[in-house]
């Protein structure tokens, strides 16, 4: 036999909830964090994400606008229907997107600070013999002489690095023109 009255726990406040951070949650969760910023600047809010990416003219799903073909003669029995395709009201999200990818950049190739002061003790040490650098007792992760010319080689292609290497050492200084020489 059951019981009669309905057992429920009674609702307690939480003092341990900051309601500002569930609130920020919350609207984070609805609201998503695009960081392009050709796209940020056309989304609205009001559509959802299909809607969305459609009126800029991009592809919410890329297998159906660039299906696979099929791999055997059994596949190609389905066929798929044309797909309902929305007008592009924004066409302008598109051209930014492909000037930013065509934009030339930048190398940011840096090595860490521990690894670049190893390769300076190497130079100042063992000149450019790899295999002494291999045997030295500063070689904690045992690297071997050709991983150490790969990153002694890193060393000089990076320039923020090599340069202030060789101005320490005098090989890098500004030319002087004698006075004598000024026409």
């Amino acid at each position: 036999m059951g019981k009669t009255v309905k057992q429920r726990k009674k609702k307690q406040y939480m003092y341990n909830v900051n309601r500002r951070k569930v609130q920020q949650k919350r609207k984070k969760k609805l609201e998503p964090r695009i960081p392009c910023e050709a796209i940020r600047e056309a989304w609205d809010s009001r559509k959802h994400t299909k809607a969305n990416l459609e009126s800029m003219g991009l592809a919410f799903k890329v297998n159906a606008v660039l299906p696979v073909p099929p791999t055997s003669s059994s596949d190609q029995t389905s066929t798929a229907g044309p797909a309902r395709r929305r007008p592009v009201t924004r066409p302008e999200v598109v051209s930014k997107l492909e000037a930013e990818a065509n934009r030339p950049r930048e190398r940011k190739v840096r090595l860490p600070t521990a690894q670049v002061r190893l390769v300076e003790h190497f130079l100042d040490k063992f000149g450019d013999d790899f295999v002494r650098m291999a045997r030295s007792e500063r070689n904690h992760y045992q690297l071997t002489p050709k991983q150490i010319r790969r990153l002694v080689t890193r060393f000089w292609d990076i320039p923020e690095h090599y340069t202030p290497y060789m101005k320490r050492k005098g090989m890098l200084e500004k030319p002087t023109v004698p006075e004598g020489d000024e026409d």
